[in-house]
């Protein structure tokens, strides 16, 4: 049984595939399991994948009818069994010492769930984007409390990166739909509330940034991320922190009055609303109200 277990949801990557399977089998840590779950892709790159899968032992691929990159990564996990499991999206890449760093990482700190790294951001043509990067260290957390509590405000965990104990999810729970676009960060918070999240401050990832239908995803996110804030806000206990409620709760306002900017009429007048009922002493929330009656007039 392989100790690690890497699984990959391919749609329509094969500009990508092969050079991100290259960064995986050009790992330090040679004792991995590579599955590759083709979520109903149209183009070649299956055909790329089953190369590999005729060269080595270690590549594995198994098709599926299109359902989403949750559901193509719990068939990867179900359709495994070594002790950790590692996240990679089709088109991102791992630099050569990635695996074997946090191997060692989660082998010196057993109270470790899941370990996450930094990364870098490359554009489709692999150039660095460093406008695109994070503006502030990668947070790293000895205390689970202040990890989720962290994770709750934002998510700092690239999926890629990613690398867990396959126990956590008996406790857990595997990825799901519920949040789309977001379901790597409903499936972090679950795993938080659960066990230790800690990571690794170096870069030894590469995250590929796409502008092509950043709108419609960003719709998708924003909607997420307002029910994950709504549940986290109820997550807290009564006498939970005072000042991260009110940070959730801000957090709420503007959300709602962000995604009521995607909808005219009567459905992004209800956002804009709930956003003042969140916050009603914040002027920002009356002003995109205001501005959102000026463009679309009163529903």
């Amino acid at each position: 049984m392989p100790k690690v277990a890497v699984i990959i949801p391919l749609y329509n990557a094969a500009p990508f595939i092969r050079e991100t399977l290259e960064s995986v089998l050009g790992q330090s840590a040679s004792d991995i399991e590579v599955v590759i779950v083709d979520d109903g892709s149209t183009d070649q790159g299956p055909a790329i994948v089953q190369e590999y899968q005729e060269k080595t032992t270690r590549v594995r691929l198994i098709p599926q009818k299109n359902a989403g990159p949750a559901q193509a990564r719990n068939r990867g996990i179900l359709a495994t069994d070594s002790e950790y499991l590692a996240f990679l999206d089709s088109d991102d890449l791992w630099l050569p010492r990635k695996l074997e760093r946090q191997l060692a990482f989660l082998e010196e700190h057993p109270e470790v769930a899941l370990c996450y790294t930094d990364a870098r951001v490359i554009d489709g043509e692999g150039r660095p984007l460093p406008h695109r990067e994070r503006k502030f260290p990668l947070p790293v957390f000895h205390d689970p409390q202040e990890a989720l509590e962290h994770l709750m405000l934002i998510n700092f965990v690239v999926t890629s990166s990613v690398v867990l104990r396959r126990r956590i999810l008996k406790e857990s729970g595997l990825f799901s739909d519920k949040y789309l676009g977001a379901e790597d960060w409903d499936l972090w918070l679950r795993i938080a509330r659960k066990g230790l999240i800690s990571g690794i401050r170096e870069p030894l990832c590469l995250y590929r940034y796409h502008e092509q239908g950043l709108s419609r995803r960003r719709s998708f996110l924003l909607l997420a991320t307002y029910r994950l804030t709504e549940r986290s806000l109820q997550w807290l206990s009564p006498d939970g922190s005072p000042h991260l409620k009110n940070k959730l709760r801000r957090r709420l306002a503007l959300l709602a009055s962000e995604v009521g900017k995607y909808y005219p009429g009567r459905q992004g007048l209800n956002w804009h609303l709930k956003a003042i009922r969140h916050l009603p002493y914040y002027p920002t929330v009356w002003l995109r109200l205001l501005r959102f009656l000026v463009k679309f007039g009163q529903p």
